[in-house]
């Protein structure tokens, strides 16, 4: 059996995760947050907008984990 993909959560709250958790109960995706991961640094939000900070986060947090 394949291990399972792992999701990042970019999140440090643990109410968060346990959200996601509950959303995909039953998938093949083992979830992580940023607890995880001490050594990431804080992706600054300087997009003009939500949608242009999640892709900076996103990319972000994926070149560090």
């Amino acid at each position: 059996m394949a291990a399972p993909t792992e999701i990042l959560i970019a999140t440090y709250n643990p109410g968060k995760l346990l959200e996601f958790q509950s959303m995909l109960a039953g998938s093949p995706f083992r979830l992580r947050s940023l607890n995880d991961f001490p050594s990431a640094q804080k992706v600054e939000e300087t997009g003009d907008s939500f949608a242009a900070n999640a892709v900076l986060k996103a990319q972000g947090y994926a070149a560090q984990t």
